[in-house]
């Protein structure tokens, strides 16, 4: 399915764009346009997986960060009477960014388990963003060398 091809590829981009990709910024938390590409990434990869293939596997691995993130959970019900609300949210945002990341890799693997996607493919992408943030890091490093000011 090429929608779910470009998602992926789309969401890596944005992903190596960084606090460039910020849609707002607020005190205490950020919002970037990865997120949602991440997160329509999801949606669209569980529709497509549990609707028309019909096969959706949690692989082995994932019990180790079903664990984590169970975990995480739990102490983050805990604090919410030692936290300001502040601090509440900007936790409640990385968790749901680390389960839509999480997410995100368990249907990139029933993707590639069912051929929709290939390894190939995922690879290529992957090299691509990195030899686009090396190169993008070194135009800005011989354009704009002092980031200090920007403080």
């Amino acid at each position: 399915m090429v929608i779910l091809n470009v998602l992926f590829t789309l969401s890596l981009f944005l992903l190596s764009l960084g606090q460039y990709s910020a849609i707002f910024k607020n005190g205490f938390t950020n919002f970037y346009l990865f997120d949602v590409a991440i997160a329509t990434y999801f949606i669209i990869g569980s529709l497509y997986l549990l609707t028309i293939k019909k096969s959706f596997v949690l692989p082995v691995v994932s019990n180790f960060w079903l664990g984590f993130t169970f975990i995480a959970s739990v102490s983050l019900f805990k604090a919410t009477n030692i936290y300001t609300s502040d601090q509440l949210m900007v936790a409640i945002f990385y968790l749901i960014r680390w389960v839509l990341y999480f997410m995100s890799a368990v249907i990139s693997y029933n993707l590639v388990k069912n051929n929709v996607m290939s390894k190939k493919f995922i690879i290529n992408n992957i090299i691509f963003c990195g030899v686009f943030v090396a190169i993008f890091g070194f135009v800005q490093f011989i354009l704009f060398p002092d980031l200090s000011i920007l403080d």
